[in-house]
């Protein structure tokens, strides 16, 4: 993860299995925020899920990419791009909502990268998915 908000809101609280964890990046907000999730070993993915934050804050999810990595460090393919705006606010708006928003990502790779484009943007996911191509 780009940056942590605390130790109990690390990458690893964004892939626990629990929408009541989250893994959030630093509060004061950064320049292209991301969340990398290492499957281990070179995987088939078919699917990418994201389960935004419900209530309040759920507007920071906003414009979001998914990109598949062979290697960390290595190059990054797009495979998804959704959402517009997003900022560090924190308002009751249910835009763009809880979801879970599931995309399509086809390829073989070993890190799946969730980036929120633009200045001041800040990363408060509840849980990623990654699933296999069928």
């Amino acid at each position: 993860m780009s940056t942590e908000y605390s130790s109990n809101h690390g990458a690893a609280q964004g892939i626990d299995g629990d929408l009541s964890t989250q893994a959030h990046s630093s509060s004061g907000g950064e320049t292209d925020p991301w969340l990398q999730v290492d499957l281990g070993s070179a995987q088939s993915v078919g699917y990418v899920q994201i389960h935004n934050k419900d209530g309040t804050c759920g507007t920071r999810l906003g414009h979001h990419e998914i990109y598949l990595k062979e290697t960390d460090g290595g190059a990054e393919t797009l495979c998804a791009s959704a959402g517009t705006g997003g900022d560090t606010s924190c308002s009751s708006a249910t835009v763009p909502g809880p979801g879970p928003f599931m995309y399509r990502c086809t390829g073989t790779a070993r890190y799946v990268k969730i980036k929120l484009p633009g200045p001041t943007r800040m990363i408060n996911i509840p849980e990623v998915l990654v699933y296999e191509a069928p």
